[in-house]
């Protein structure tokens, strides 16, 4: 990013480990694509260092300003891709 202009926007989608369920599934996925790692949340966070990162942070695509009223209780599926976008000052 530091060929970027000031004014430029970073967005990031990564597969989360965010619960055991998400750590299973990335064997699943492992053994299927062969290659690919999913992150904590705060590894993920981490990519945007350097950068304003935006409301409401890095958090599962759902919960990411959504259009319509999202359940309480996010299925592990919605919980399996974290999102952010970063504003480079």
């Amino acid at each position: 990013m530091a060929a970027a202009p000031a004014g430029s926007y970073l967005f990031i989608t990564h597969f989360c480990a965010s619960s055991q369920e998400a750590r299973d599934a990335e064997v699943k996925y492992l053994a299927l694509l062969g290659t690919g790692r999913f992150r904590e949340p705060e590894e993920i966070t981490a990519y945007f260092d350097g950068f304003e990162l935006l409301e409401p942070g890095v958090v599962p695509n759902p919960l990411w300003r959504p259009d319509a009223e999202v359940p309480a209780e996010l299925t592990v599926g919605q919980r399996l891709i974290y999102g952010g976008l970063a504003y480079k000052a």
